[in-house]
């Protein structure tokens, strides 16, 4: 029993009524644990924590708050719909550059996958994510260039060098059980360009989270263009000479602050996590550091229950020694003896071949 409890999250361990909703995803970090301390400055763990913040937040509903601590839960709901939810705040601890959001709602169900699993349910096919990124990629980088520059964005061509569509984090699915039945969730975009290393290319980056107040990752895409500008008239030859952009030169490159990500960071730990993680104290913190010692306890080798049964040594049995007969005062071993071959054998045997029995 306690390799399967240790694998679930602290939360579902102290309540185990919430396994039966599969929706209900709280966070599973053994280095922050529930009503944590310490101070984490993992991008990797404040990410994670951001995810399934939500969900944290339903947990502690669940688990039965008083009136000051409901208020408080309100406060840290407000703060990450105003951040622009957890999407906005992932994607503003991991780029530096300018991002911008726009609505998706367009999808329908020929653009996404059926499945059983109510947390899978439509996630976005990658045909349909390629094209979603290359429309919002191609409009962001025309409009661009109509904003900072002289050049004709009627005149842009773009060719694609990369396609990379990301599959870590595990995407989930946009479809949202209702009481009314299931609906498709709105999708929100978040786009950011940077300079590539290979001279002469923008790569372009596209983060999906699902609307509606899940804020949870559907999708990733990344493209990498190609950037040439048509130079000469509308016709002959000097219409089909063609010239390479430079991001950075030509274009010019988004602006990157220095330490953004690790203000964002200290911001989003202060700001929310930290009034997280003392709810979850004051609430069921008693209980949470409980499970965790217990599990421990079952893993660490220590009691009847966490003790490591010693294993017994195998023993090959040796085969019984050889049989021997006495016959006549002389002892004869079974292997090669008269006596253990066949009987048509023995009755082909010459004379000279037979044993002596008398000396």
């Amino acid at each position: 029993m306690a390799s399967s409890s240790g694998r679930l999250p602290a939360a579902l361990q102290v309540f185990p009524l919430l396994r039966r909703y599969p929706t209900i995803r709280p966070r599973r970090l053994a280095a922050v644990p529930p009503g944590n301390t310490n101070p984490v400055d993992d991008a990797n763990s404040i990410q994670t924590c951001i995810r399934h913040i939500y969900h944290d937040l339903g947990v502690l509903a669940y688990a039965g708050c008083s009136d000051d601590q409901i208020r408080r839960v309100g406060d840290l709901i407000a703060r990450v719909v105003n951040s622009g939810g957890p999407g906005a705040m992932i994607t503003m601890l991991e780029w530096t550059g300018r991002t911008e959001r726009r609505r998706i709602e367009m999808l329908g169900r020929e653009d996404i996958w059926e499945a059983y699993d109510a947390a899978y349910a439509g996630i976005i096919k990658p045909r349909i994510l390629h094209q979603v990124a290359d429309a919002a990629f191609r409009a962001h980088i025309h409009n661009r260039i109509s904003t900072t520059t002289r050049l004709d964005p009627a005149k842009l061509q773009l060719r694609e060098r990369n396609v990379h569509i990301k599959g870590v984090p595990p995407p989930r699915g946009i479809i949202h059980p209702t009481s009314e039945g299931e609906r498709i969730l709105p999708v929100d975009a978040f786009t950011t360009t940077s300079r590539n290393r290979h001279p002469g290319t923008l790569s372009c980056e596209m983060q999906l989270y699902s609307g509606g107040g899940k804020g949870e990752h559907v999708g990733a895409c990344r493209i990498d263009y190609a950037l040439f500008h048509l130079d000469g008239g509308d016709s002959g030859e000097a219409a089909r000479s063609m010239r390479p952009l430079w991001p950075g030169t030509d274009i010019p490159a988004d602006e990157e602050g220095g330490d953004l990500r690790g203000h964002a960071r200290s911001v989003v730990t202060s700001d929310v996590l930290v009034p997280l993680w003392e709810l979850e104290g004051e609430v069921y913190g008693d209980k949470a550091d409980k499970v965790v010692v217990a599990t421990r306890y079952d893993k660490g080798g220590l009691g009847e229950r966490g003790k490591k049964k010693k294993k017994k040594k195998r023993t090959t049995r040796r085969p019984p020694p050889a049989r021997r007969e006495e016959e006549d005062g002389f002892d004869d071993e079974v292997d090669g003896s008269v006596d253990e071959m066949p009987a048509f054998e023995r009755e082909g045997e010459s004379e000279s071949q037979k044993r002596p029995t008398d000396y």
